[in-house]
């Protein structure tokens, strides 16, 4: 792709160059004729009319010549146009164990930057991205404020997963950071989020398709992000982080996936404390609450403290997440809990005990082995 630039910068001078000589011998072969025009008459009185036909024959020559040039120079720069957008879009990357070296392997807090923050994130990843992405579809993708510009991007980078897979893994790192660059934005385009979600999950897909997983630092830069904007205003939107945030945990352990999650419960967004909720409550239904334990963190004592909200539709899902770990984690939720306010563990023990009568009911086993169509839930 660097060398079609180079290939297409020489072509413009050579372009140039020939336009240039056009005009100069243009003006030579008028100023030719005029000159054996004025001349003729005494030629041929002199019987010299044969001198001035050679002086004309020879500069309609060298125009010729500067045509020829410049026709040679326009399609050269036709051919490394067509050489930029033409070919592969991924190229090998065997660089990735080297960067990876670079980056934290424990999650941070996600900020959003600053417009000069982004500026210098994107210019740097835009250098790094470029001897492995096609040079017409490098540009789109670093357009600043062109979303129509990005929408093409992916559109071609769709078409690499498809045709040559096998080259995501090797970019994964720097195309996950362009995708964080866009959840960074301040005032993102709908049309272009919404892509930019289904090309993540498509190539995510293809990553584990191929068997691989995510790096602990690839998660570093993309787990907190992708939690913390999965409380979008739209629905339409807030769906997509949904699918991206269940396909996770076949690609990074599904405990490991529990921390980050749990940094998204202290959210000032109430949307994205929702949907963080109800992600908790899917992994430990098929995890069981050992997905929690192994963690190591204090996911059900965070979500106790909501259990406790003003927010109705809080308070609902965050005792909704409870119910289903002491289903399947029986008694021993109480010690994931914490320290709760006596009015809180009344409310609760009231709850679980309903939860068990229900469960003996509907023939769904007892907390600590609940069972769904005769299998073992979380097991």
């Amino acid at each position: 792709a660097l060398a079609a630039l180079r290939g297409s910068m020489t072509a413009r001078g050579s372009s140039a160059v020939g336009s240039s000589s056009l005009r100069a011998s243009t003006s030579s072969l008028r100023a030719s004729s005029a000159v054996g025009a004025s001349r003729s008459g005494a030629l041929t009185a002199r019987g010299g009319v044969g001198a001035g036909s050679s002086a004309a024959a020879a500069a309609g020559a060298g125009a010729g010549a500067s045509v020829s040039a410049s026709s040679s120079g326009l399609s050269f720069l036709s051919a490394s146009a067509a050489a930029a957008s033409s070919g592969p879009v991924l190229l090998p990357n065997d660089d990735k164990e080297e960067r990876l070296k670079k980056l934290p392997k424990k999650p941070v807090k996600f900020d959003v930057l600053r417009d000069d923050q982004l500026k210098v994130a994107e210019d740097d990843l835009k250098v790094h991205l470029a001897p492995f992405l096609r040079a017409d579809v490098h540009k789109l993708l670093f357009k600043s404020g062109d979303f129509k510009a990005h929408i093409q991007a992916l559109e071609q980078l769709d078409a690499a997963l498809t045709s040559t897979p096998e080259l995501m893994p090797g970019n994964l790192d720097l195309m996950l950071r362009w995708v964080v660059l866009r959840f960074c934005e301040q005032a993102p385009n709908t049309q272009s989020l919404l892509k930019v979600l289904d090309w993540t999950h498509d190539a995510l897909s293809v990553v584990k398709e191929q068997g691989m997983r995510l790096s602990e630092q690839e998660c570093a830069l993309f787990l907190p992000a992708l939690v913390d904007k999965c409380g979008h205003s739209m629905e339409a939107v807030r769906d997509k982080f949904r699918k991206l945030l269940r396909l996770i945990p076949g690609l990074f352990p599904a405990s490991r996936l529990v921390g980050y999650l749990v940094r998204g419960l202290d959210s000032k967004n109430s949307k994205t404390r929702l949907e963080v909720l109800e992600v908790l409550g899917s992994l430990m239904e098929r995890h069981g609450l050992d997905v929690v334990e192994r963690g190591g963190s204090k996911a059900l004592a965070e979500v106790a403290k909501l259990a406790d909200a003003r927010d109705t539709s809080m308070r609902t899902l965050a005792v909704a997440c409870l119910l289903t770990a002491y289903k399947v984690g029986g008694e021993e939720v109480w010690k994931h809990m914490g320290r709760l306010p006596d009015l809180l563990v009344q409310a609760m023990e009231d709850k679980f005990a309903k939860a068990a009568k229900e469960m003996e009911k509907k023939k769904e086993g007892r907390p600590g082995a609940w069972l769904k169509a005769g299998a073992l839930v979380g097991g």
